[in-house]
């Protein structure tokens, strides 16, 4: 159980907080290379796979994520790749900058 208390208190904490910031599409794209040239040493930048799926020896299907953290900016790589032997294969990224 909690301490009702704590609780009141981390509502009255929330209220004061500002809003979180909101996404919102923009008519221009940043240059993502003249961004990656400009980095030294990146601070973070790690790939993670989300899913895997050989699909009982018909294709694959995989989805992953690569992030980088510079000091001006961060991005992060969502692909899906899907393969179907002998049918299609497709490719779906989607890229979230932060300049």
């Amino acid at each position: 159980a909690s301490n009702p208390a704590s609780a009141g208190e981390a509502l009255e904490a929330a209220a004061l907080a500002p809003p979180p910031p909101s996404w919102r599409p923009v008519d221009s794209v940043p240059d993502l290379q003249a961004m990656l040239q400009s980095v030294k040493a990146p601070l973070f930048a790690d790939s993670v796979d989300l899913f895997q799926d050989d699909m009982h020896d018909f294709g694959i299907a995989r989805m992953f994520a690569r992030v980088l953290v510079a000091e001006t900016f961060w991005c992060v790589v969502l692909r899906f790749f899907l393969r179907v032997d002998g049918v299609c294969a497709r490719v779906v990224e989607t890229r979230y900058i932060c300049p």
